[in-house]
């Protein structure tokens, strides 16, 4: 993989309900030995309020001297999207420099910027390894107008395994997406994960 770079996909519409459930297979592979890997690599699913599809500007990318200060300008320098959001999401951080893989649900009213170096691992985390799975690994995420969960399993034919369940409010009209950040460090210091999105479903 190639470090400073990002990736995102947004969902155009708006989801128009409370009760939804979010389920998508990934793949994330790369060298074997943690510490080749950028400490703040990571993959993050989202639901915000906010049309990001409608307010990204790649162009600002393209003629800022980089593309990470392109980003930054946009405000885009958590895991590849905003740091200041309404809503919640899922950061799926690869590790590197000692630290073990790990899957963090994040959530913001708008009111402060969240930083990868402070908020990840958050306090609801936990340690799982996605990286270098036989299969495409597989994580759903449930959403009811009062609770959010999140479950994990390697395979397609083993059990969930839920990884947290938080009580908090859902509004209506939130954006479904996905940001990547490969993680920062000079081109050939860092060996980054290659990520790839194998299949996305929504049913409500």
């Amino acid at each position: 993989g190639v470090s400073q770079l990002a990736g995102m996909a947004f969902n155009m519409w708006p989801v128009l309900t409370q009760d939804f459930k979010v389920h998508f297979q990934f793949r994330v592979t790369g060298d074997k030995e943690r510490s080749a890997i950028p400490s703040d690599q990571a993959l993050a699913f989202w639901y915000v309020a906010e049309n990001v599809s409608a307010s990204y500007n790649e162009t600002l990318n393209m003629k800022a001297a980089s593309w990470s200060e392109g980003l930054q300008a946009q405000g885009m320098n958590f895991v590849g999207g905003k740091a200041v959001f309404d809503g919640f999401g899922v950061v799926l951080s690869m590790g590197g420099s000692g630290k073990k893989p790990s899957v963090s649900f994040v959530s913001n009213d708008g009111s402060k910027a969240l930083s990868f170096d402070k908020d990840i691992p958050s306090p609801k985390s936990k340690e799982v390894d996605f990286r270098n799975t036989l299969n495409a690994a597989q994580f759903k995420v449930r959403v009811m107008r009062n609770r959010i969960e999140g479950y994990f399993k390697e395979s397609p034919s083993l059990a969930w395994n839920e990884l947290f369940a938080v009580d908090q409010p859902v509004k209506v009209g939130g954006y479904i997406g996905f940001t990547a950040w490969s993680g920062t460090g000079a081109p050939g210091t860092v060996s980054p994960d290659i990520v790839s999105l194998a299949e996305v479903r929504t049913v409500n």
